[in-house]
């Protein structure tokens, strides 16, 4: 059973001429033991969460650009794999 869950934010965006994006941005953020835990700290501070994640978000972009937070949830970690990249060494002939 997976033990850990954390808060996603789920994100729209909006270029400088106003348009919104087909891309959405996924922000995974702060850890929990429980789905419980998480569930409460939404129900708690939902109103802090989208106003600081929006903003915190906002100020990572260029100036124009707009994100606004679509669904706030919990979620397990993902799991990620990166595959290994081998540099390609040239040989000495």
């Amino acid at each position: 059973m997976v033990k850990e869950f954390m808060l996603l934010l789920a994100l729209t965006v909006t270029d400088p001429d106003g348009v919104e994006r087909d891309e959405k941005f996924h922000v995974l953020s702060r850890h929990f033991d429980t789905k419980q835990e998480c569930l409460y700290f939404i129900k708690n501070w939902k109103d802090i969460i989208h106003n600081r994640g929006k903003r915190v978000v906002n100020e990572m972009l260029d100036d124009g650009w707009n994100v606004e937070v679509a669904q706030v949830g919990c979620t397990t970690l993902p799991v990620v794999h990166v595959p290994v990249i081998e540099d390609k060494k040239e040989s000495d002939t």
